[in-house]
């Protein structure tokens, strides 16, 4: 587990590993990796091969090639060294350790590289500090920004964006954002829904990556922009821009329609 993860460090395992490490030993770490845990990850794979796996387990298991397991049942997963609400097994039984190294790489081969959840970790905090200066920023010219924020919909269901902008002196004036980090198309139709339901005007989804044909030909259909950003200041310059085109666009249009109606 992802508190057991800083037990090993506390408790001087990963020192131990290290050396093992440098005499050849292939040290292979299943955690769940999360921003709490990023660092501690980090200092792990100079000598480790980690990846994630979301933490359902009640167990905690070390395996030493195929000759033996050491299993502890998590009772108190906490990161203290002096539980006494432990119960472990330690087996040298070559079939039962056999048996649970088939566990464990059944586990490992259905999980995630570390690196790439590092990654999506990093361009989430970049997006969060990107949108909180955003927020700053809008509102110092006029704004009513939230992040996150809501927006009622038609259906009378309060849908939710990491970023929600308005403008209360421009009635129909408004921005949504979610941050898509994974590229997952489900996200991208999710988006859909929530901005159909709220009758906005400019949708945007910020990635820190070029998107895919897939994920290009969607947004399209569904009139979504993509703001690829790769650090805080690009992604707030990208989206006042946005908020800025929208504001003339919603005055050409106004001029439009008095002239019109003169």
């Amino acid at each position: 587990t992802r508190k057991s993860l800083f037990r090993l460090i506390y408790s001087g395992i990963d020192d131990k590993l290290k050396r093992l490490h440098k005499k050849g030993v292939k040290v292979m770490i299943l955690t769940e990796i999360d921003e709490a845990s990023a660092e501690a990850v980090r200092s792990l794979m100079d000598f480790a091969q980690i990846r994630h796996m979301p933490s359902s387990s009640i167990t905690r298991m070390i395996l030493v090639d195929e000759t033996e397991a050491f299993t502890s049942f998590v009772r108190d997963d906490s990161t203290s060294l002096s539980s006494e609400k432990e119960l472990a097994m330690w087996v040298k039984a070559p079939d039962y350790v056999k048996s649970m190294k088939l566990s464990f790489d059944a586990l490992w081969n259905d999980s995630t590289p570390a690196q790439h959840v590092l990654t999506t970790i990093s361009n989430e905090r970049m997006f969060k500090d990107g949108l909180d200066s955003v927020r700053k920023t809008l509102e110092s010219k006029g704004w009513t920004a939230a992040t996150p924020g809501k927006l009622t919909g038609e259906s009378g269901v309060d849908q939710t964006f990491d970023l929600v902008a308005t403008r209360p002196d421009q009635k129909g004036v408004n921005i949504v954002l979610d941050i898509l980090v994974k590229g997952d198309m489900h996200q991208i139709l999710a988006f859909n829904l929530k901005v159909l339901d709220v009758k906005t005007t400019v949708r945007l989804l910020a990635v820190a990556r070029v998107p895919v044909k897939e994920e290009r030909t969607l947004a399209d259909r569904c009139s979504i922009k993509f703001i690829c950003a790769t650090d805080a200041k690009q992604l707030e310059k990208i989206i006042i821009d946005e908020a800025n085109k929208s504001l003339r666009k919603n005055s050409t249009s106004n001029a439009r329609k008095s002239h019109r109606s003169n």
